[in-house]
């Protein structure tokens, strides 16, 4: 599979679901992904990028809910595990009425992230997994269908309701 069918499925999951997440383990293409989706995808509208390896955008989201309420647009949230106090946040922002954010959040797929995702957000919402090595590079091995848990899988997961 090419990137171009992940970011299908990104645009597709974004059209019934508020939050859409690429779960998996350390550099597995997540990022990079994102990025692409960002380039492809996001032309007409604004799109906010936080990182929480990056102390500026750490220090950004010490107010969490000041800085992301007034928000439209996509918004982007790279290393999420770092901080899932923000799920009941993401929660309340996407049941809004006024709506107008959708969020695509990343972060390596602990079972405590997996767990914390789907009680905050939705449990149920669908999930697709992709063999590392075709996020990160073409490759022809590791087409052995693994198991969604294994640590070679990254996950691609909507959640919330529109």
């Amino acid at each position: 599979m090419e990137r171009p069918v992940f970011r299908g499925r990104i645009s597709e999951y974004f059209r019934t679901h508020p939050v859409v997440g690429i779960l998996g383990p350390r550099q597995s293409g997540k990022t990079t992904l994102a990025r692409a989706y960002i380039e492809a995808s996001t032309d007409d509208m604004p799109v906010h990028y936080f990182d929480l390896e990056d102390p500026e955008h750490i220090n950004r989201l010490e107010e969490a809910q000041l800085t992301l309420t007034p928000l439209q647009g996509l918004i982007v949230i790279d290393e999420v595990q770092r901080r899932p106090d923000l799920f009941p946040l993401l929660r309340v922002l996407v049941d809004r009425p006024q709506g107008g954010q959708r969020y695509l959040i990343l972060g390596s797929a602990s079972r405590e992230l997996l767990r914390q995702s789907s009680e905050t957000l939705a449990a149920g919402s669908p999930t697709s997994n992709f063999p590392r090595s075709a996020l990160s590079r073409p490759t022809t091995s590791n087409s052995c269908g693994c198991a969604a848990a294994s640590p070679g899988h990254t996950w691609l997961r909507a959640t919330g309701t529109a």
